[in-house]
Order: structure tokens, then sequence, then C-alpha cells
């Protein structure tokens, strides 16, 4: 019987295998409405979901090898010196078996929930495997240096504070150095091949430090492959400071599909999700002929496909999502949003008090919003009562006054009342008597 099959049959993997991929699977099914739309998002999804199954994979794998010191395989070693990365395989190999079945269980139940097109980033999760052999050579390295019943939870631990952590940093060297990106990819984003090299050199460092700590029996071996994990280091870093420790990019807006509508609108989907494009036709035309007096947009594009910005934006369509609540959607975002030259330079904003990412200052049209909103969800839903339509408390009464108003007013006062919500000059219009 092979020393091989004597480690994978003695191994720790062999118990803790069950359990630890029933929770990979329960991590990989986690929030799936957030993921499965298209393949970009769920390659996210399968990078930011390797944190318990890498650090659990690691803990078995520091197990292994703190176990086979006991039995006396250091005694073995030292009478039959072997290389690190014999010793590496010979102890991780029952653990690359389980990080093998947990990327085999993350990928096959996010492409079994799968509801959206495109396809996986190949070499984003390439990356990504790569992260289970790195924690299994960290797992092996932290089991032959610590005693053995701290070696396990130490590594497992360990391991998870750091990817959990680190992916979490405001410092994108040390985001990028994690790997785990939870961030990606939103579907106008691609990640960036440069920094994937660097990171796929990173962790490739990484294996060949743990190999040189378990050569250390043997100083010149031990001298080699630390030099080699140097210069593969100092490669990822030439990489990663040519993509400027950035992960994604932007997707080039030529990539998306575009058609015209029967009513001449021009409206664009990225590929992924151009299955909803027929669809967005439909409503698209439907909207601009209910309601002309939103000065409708004659171009609809999802994030990324118009950089100008001169476009109305439309998304993936969720499940169940009727028509009317994508014309809803298409309608509020004309008068939910405010102008450009609302927006609070920094100093402004400190000043108030906001510490938003972005902040507005009021404007004079800015009291015509809610009413506007108002208006149109009593258009798509004429059964509701004022009280549904969710008007501020200190509005109700303006909002009824414009409702019951005759109803050529009432369209008077409405295309009054967009510009005054897009522009910061022309104030909110007198209601309608």
């Amino acid at each position: 019987m092979s020393v091989l099959w004597i480690s994978l049959r003695r191994s720790g993997a062999v118990w803790a295998a069950l359990p630890v991929l029933v929770f990979t699977w329960a991590v990989a099914r986690d929030r799936p409405g957030l993921w499965n739309g298209d393949w970009s998002m769920a390659s996210g999804h399968v990078s930011a979901s390797v944190l318990w199954p890498v650090a659990l994979v690691a803990a078995v794998a520091a197990w292994d090898t703190s176990r086979m010191r006991r039995l006396g395989a250091e005694t073995v070693e030292r009478s039959h010196p072997r290389s690190g990365m014999a010793y590496l395989l010979l102890a991780g190999l029952p653990a690359l078996v389980l990080a093998l079945l947990c990327s085999a269980v993350l990928l096959g139940t996010v492409a079994l929930s799968m509801r959206g097109g495109g396809q996986p980033l190949w070499t984003y999760l390439a990356v990504a495997a790569t992260v289970f052999v790195a924690g299994v050579a960290v797992g092996v390295a932290g089991g032959y240096v610590l005693p053995r019943y701290l070696a396990a939870p130490a590594v497992g631990i360990g391991l998870w504070l750091v990817l959990a952590y680190g992916s979490i940093s405001d410092n994108k060297y040390v985001r990028a150095l994690v790997v785990r990106d939870i961030q990606c990819c939103d579907v106008s984003r691609e990640p960036l091949l440069v920094t994937l090299v660097g990171q796929w050199l990173w962790l490739v460092a990484v294996v060949l430090g743990c190999a040189a700590v378990l050569c250390w029996r043997r100083p010149r071996l031990a001298v080699r492959v630390g030099l080699l994990g140097l210069v593969v280091l100092l490669g990822s870093g030439k990489f990663f400071t040519e993509g400027h420790f950035q992960l994604t990019t932007m997707r080039q807006p030529a990539e998306g599909v575009c058609r015209h509508s029967p009513g001449g609108a021009r409206v664009c989907m990225w590929p992924a999700h151009s299955a909803d494009l027929d669809r967005w036709i439909r409503v698209v035309d439907d909207y601009r002929s209910r309601f002309p007096e939103l000065d409708p947009a004659d171009s609809y594009v999802e994030k990324g496909l118009d950089w100008s910005g001169g476009s109305a934006r439309i998304s993936a369509v969720e499940p169940g999502t009727s028509d009317t609540k994508l014309l809803e959607q298409l309608a509020v975002q004309t008068v939910s949003r405010p102008p450009e030259c609302a927006r609070s330079s920094p100093a402004e904003a400190t000043a108030s008090g906001q510490h938003q990412t972005v902040s507005y200052r009021r404007y004079p049209g800015m009291g015509a919003r809610a009413l506007l909103r108002a208006w149109i969800l009593h258009r798509l839903h004429p059964e509701v009562t004022v009280d549904r339509l969710d008007p501020p408390p200190d509005r109700v009464r303006e909002v009824e006054r414009l409702l019951e108003a005759p109803a050529a007013p009432r369209r008077e006062w409405v295309r009054r009342a967009v510009p005054a919500v897009n522009d910061c000059t022309t104030p909110m219009p007198e209601l309608p008597a």
C-alpha cells in the first residue's frame, strides 16, 4: 500500500469531509437573489464564499501535519531527509482533495442556482481556487511548527480573521493581497487581468514560503526555495504596480446589445441580461406614451453602457416583477434624484455635518419631488388612496390638492415642475387651484 494512500486513509479530512462540504453548500446558497442574475456577480460570490471553506480546509491540513509529527514522522525525516515540497504534498494531500471537493461544491451550487446569462470569469475563479492551495500550505506549515492541539484552531481562526477583515479593509493594497474580493463583480465591470496575475503569483510565493519553512532541516534547500519565493513575490509586486492594485475595470460600452423600439427609443443591455431586452422595449414604449409630461428620454441603458450620462437607467428584471413596477421604476427615477448642480462640495458637506460619500444641498425646486412621485404612483395605481401613496406627513394636503385638480391644469403643472426638480434655479410652480 502506497504512502499517499495511507496518508489519505488516516487523515482527519475523511471524517471532516461531510460537515465541511455541507457547510460549503450552505455558504454558497446564501442570499441567492443578490448574485444569481448573471455570472459576473456569481463569480464574485464564489470568491467571497471561500472564507469559511478555506479556513476549515487549512485547519484540517494543520491537524494532519501535527498528527504526523506525533506519530514519528519528524524522526523519520531526520534519518531520511525529504524536500519541503515532498513533505508538503504528503501532509497536505488529503486537505488538497477536500479543497478540490469544496471548489466543486461551490461552483456547482452557484451554477444550479443561476438564472441569468453570460460566462463564468474563469481567470478570476482560478485565482479563487488557488486560495485553497495557499490555505493548505499555510495549514501544513502551521501544523509543522505549532504544538499539536494549538495548530488547527490557530491556523483556522487566524486565516479566517485575515480573510474576513482584510477583505473589508479601507487599504486597497491589503484588499488586493487578501485576494478574497467581496465587491466583484458588477456586470458593467470586469477583473483586471494584470492584477489577477499579481494575486496568483503572490499566492504561489506564499506556497513557496511555506515549503521553505518545511525545509529548515536542510538549510541550502530552504534558502533556494526561499529565494525562488522571493523572486515570485517581486514579480507579483510588478504586476500589482502595473494594475495600480485595482481589482476591476470598466467594460467597454461597445460590448452592449442595443435595439430600437417601435416608438423610436434606443434600449441597450449587457449580453448577460439581453433576455430582458424585449420586455424593456415594450415597457419603454408604454412609458413614453403614458408619461409624455415627464419629457421621457430617447435612450435607456444599463449601468456602464453610456459613459456620457445622458441616458435613462434600466437594469436586469428580477423574477416576478410586473410591467407596472418597471413603469414605476422608469418614471420615478426621472424625479427622484437631485441634479448634479445641487451636489455639495466636500467643504460644504463637512460644515453642515454631512459625512456621506455624496451629499446634496437644498435647491428651489426640491419641494416638487414628493408631489411628482405621488402623481406618478397615482397614475399607475388610481385605486390607491392618498395615504398609501406615502407622501411626507406635512405634504399630504398639497398632494390632495394636486390630485383633485382638473386634468389639464394638473398635467400643465407637472410639465412645469419636471424642469424645477432637475435644475438648481427654477422654483416649484404654484399648485393648480
